[in-house]
């Protein structure tokens, strides 16, 4: 599931979903202090062996992302007015 917000006049997208199908199109992370790092490799089976865990115990996970839009990220059909 995803929306998008508009908070002093920036779009951000907000999703929602299976963690292992939104871990895999992030490009950065949010570490544990708020700050932004990219994704690298090692984070991302840290992530997945986590989500196994999880899994494993018959838990479901569900992981947010987001991304800040610009104006024509997404063609004509997307402006911020």
């Amino acid at each position: 599931m995803s929306t998008v917000i508009n908070e002093n006049g920036q779009d951000r997208l907000l999703c929602k979903g299976a963690s292992e199908y939104v871990v895999s199109e992030c490009s950065h992370y949010i570490d544990v202090n708020g700050d932004r790092q990219p994704m690298q490799d090692t984070k991302v089976k840290e992530i997945k062996d986590i989500i196994d865990k999880y899994a494993d115990a018959a838990l479901r996970t569900i992981a947010l992302a987001y991304r800040d839009l610009n104006e024509g990220d997404f063609g004509e059909k997307y402006s911020n007015p």
